[in-house]
């Protein structure tokens, strides 16, 4: 059993000790954000994160999900960030990413870095793997909020990556004449 309060919050400390003003400063300009940006490099974040993720292998799948929860719960950027690398660390936890479970996690994506690393990392490869559908996927693309519409775009970079499983681009049918594929020029 993992202590999700206590992990969540050493995650934060740990973050926190290698915040640095200047690339806080960057940061905010690069990728504006409603989250809070502590500054934190991405060399140090994923030390950060390949320490937890070692410690919580043989962890629960209930008990990682929680703690990617709590995490991006915090509203920090580097949390998120920190929550969706643990995440795919674990295979048992990934495995059980249905759509509803990939909407969570990426509730309150707000800026390109934060999609990026949502839809590279957690929902591109649950959908390369059959665990969300090409509709889900499709509702993205038509949905109001342009970070959705991010997401299901970035989420093809997963079908592409032969070094994780990906073969090429996925087949989608598509349902109305005004969401028809673009035709190659």
């Amino acid at each position: 059993m993992v202590d999700i309060v206590a992990l969540s919050t050493e995650i934060d400390s740990r973050l926190r000790a290698h915040a640095n003003p200047e690339r806080r400063r960057v940061a905010v300009t690069y990728f504006p954000t409603a989250m809070e940006v502590i500054g934190v490099s991405v060399p140090d974040l994923r030390a950060v994160t390949r320490d937890v993720a070692r410690r919580l292998r043989d962890a629960p799948t209930e008990d990682v999900l929680g703690l990617a929860a709590v995490l991006i719960d915090a509203d920090t950027f580097e949390g998120r960030q920190a929550a969706y690398e643990i995440l795919a660390r674990h295979p048992a936890a990934m495995a059980t990413l249905a759509t509803e479970r990939v909407e969570r996690l990426g509730r309150g994506i707000d800026n390109w870095a934060s999609v990026d690393a949502f839809a590279v990392t957690i929902a591109g490869p649950a959908w390369r793997k059959g665990q969300i559908d090409d509709d889900a996927v499709q509702r993205w693309a038509k949905s109001d909020d342009r970070w959705w519409r991010r997401a299901a775009l970035v989420c093809t970079v997963a079908l592409n990556q032969k070094a994780h499983g990906g073969k090429g681009d996925r087949r989608v049918r598509w349902r109305s004449a005004t969401a028809s594929p673009p035709t190659a020029t």
